[in-house]
């Protein structure tokens, strides 16, 4: 994936894209039967969600990667 990291000097905008990325991962149409997520599921949840309407999909999806690698490694986004 991408292989950036959350930083707590990171902005509100990306705030808000730990908000919507958090509840796209808790959507249980965006788990499989495993517990493992669905990470394209996850990708247009955050595509779709309109509190990110002013992004474009290419922000959105390098934004999601960014945030999937900090979930893969520590187990939670910080938020």
């Amino acid at each position: 994936m991408c292989g950036w990291y959350y930083d707590k000097e990171d902005t509100m905008e990306t705030s808000i894209f730990i908000k919507v990325f958090n509840d796209a991962i808790q959507n249980l149409e965006n788990i499989n039967s495993n517990g493992g997520i669905l990470w394209d599921y996850v990708e247009a949840d955050m595509c779709l969600d309109k509190r990110l309407k002013e992004y474009s999909l290419v922000e959105i999806s390098d934004e999601m990667c960014r945030l999937a690698d900090i979930y893969d490694e520590k187990g939670v986004v910080v938020g």
